[in-house]
């Protein structure tokens, strides 16, 4: 804009400067000249104005991107939380038809999103880690005695002691979930 006003005086003004003494001209001169450090100052203060709504444009969009990657790494660890209750109801399912083979299957699926839940969520708090820690530790027993109770046909696999511990497991994903979506701030 300032460049084309500068455009338009030169074009106007230099032909009738022709016609002038060297007096006119050089007044001319140094008003034009004294004209342009101003208007230079105000492109200036311009720039740096622009530069600064950039940056905070700039700001902005990385609050914004880091938000959404919090959301669907939080979306992420809700759907290995229900992926583990899920087991755990398959898992009462299978205690009823002894399907022993299908309930290891399914304490290693718990053990695993339990390790891909501790390992996503930074900001769980220290009483929930511990205890998230402790219940990896039950399934990875469980999985152990079951596999040597393999030996014995699995007669001496307590199921009431099972479904006990799976229930208090479920109680404690299900609270797990709703601090998760508290700490989204959602639904």
């Amino acid at each position: 804009m300032i460049g084309i006003i500068c455009v338009t005086l030169s074009l106007f003004v230099a032909p009738r400067l022709a016609s002038y003494d060297a007096t006119t001209v050089g007044a001319w001169g140094f008003i034009l000249s004294a004209w342009g450090i101003p208007l230079a100052i105000i492109g200036f203060a311009m720039t740096l104005w622009q530069l600064a709504r950039t940056q905070n444009a700039a700001n902005a969009a990385s609050a914004a991107m880091e938000k959404v990657k919090k959301e669907l790494r939080s979306f992420d660890i809700v759907l290995e939380v229900r992926t583990a209750r899920t087991s755990i109801a398959e898992i009462q399912g299978k205690l009823t038809i002894r399907d022993w083979a299908g309930i290891i299957n399914n304490y290693n699926q718990i053990r695993e999103s339990l390790a891909k839940i501790d390992s996503g969520y930074p900001l769980l708090p220290a009483e929930k880690s511990n205890k998230l820690k402790d219940y990896r530790g039950d399934t990875l027993s469980v999985c152990t005695s079951m596999e040597e109770a393999r030996a014995s046909n699995f007669q001496e696999i307590n199921s009431s002691h099972l479904i006990s511990n799976l229930m208090e497991m479920d109680d404690f994903l299900i609270s797990l979930e709703f601090s998760l979506k508290e700490l989204v701030g959602g639904e």
